[in-house]
């Protein structure tokens, strides 16, 4: 059942997803970050930090003000502070950060909107 779709590209991959909570990670902080610019140089200096902290679950380029929204999980809030001071402020590409503690958890989900938006390209592509 899951080869078509593999070999279609619809499945990304696979994973586990456990509760943060459950192994010592409580804390889900969104970390709003401003280059001091976009030379080559200081966005690979960032992209370096990023990529080899397991703190940080998501990055993403933004429009608007700041230059990058990062998902980042702590286990108390005295360990973001740690990360955040040792890690991302000593970066010098990195001229400010502004963040959002995440207080209760809404809705959560990794199901993508099939029947929504671009779904008629989804069965197109699946019925052919």
């Amino acid at each position: 059942r899951l080869r078509r779709p593999e070999a279609d590209g619809f499945i990304a991959s696979y994973a586990t997803l456990l509760d943060p909570k459950a192994i010592g990670l409580p804390i889900l902080a969104y970390a709003q970050v401003t280059l001091e610019n976009h030379h080559p140089e200081s966005v690979r200096q960032f992209d370096e930090l990023i990529a080899r902290r397991p703190e940080v679950l998501e990055c993403h380029s933004m429009s608007g003000t700041n230059d990058y929204l990062l998902r980042i999980v702590a286990g108390s809030i005295e360990a973001y502070e740690h990360f955040l001071s040792t890690h991302v402020l000593q970066t010098k590409a990195v001229r400010s950060v502004n963040t959002s503690f995440v207080l209760r958890t809404k809705k959560l989900t990794t199901r993508l909107p099939l029947d929504a938006g671009g779904s008629a390209a989804v069965r197109a592509r699946a019925s052919s």
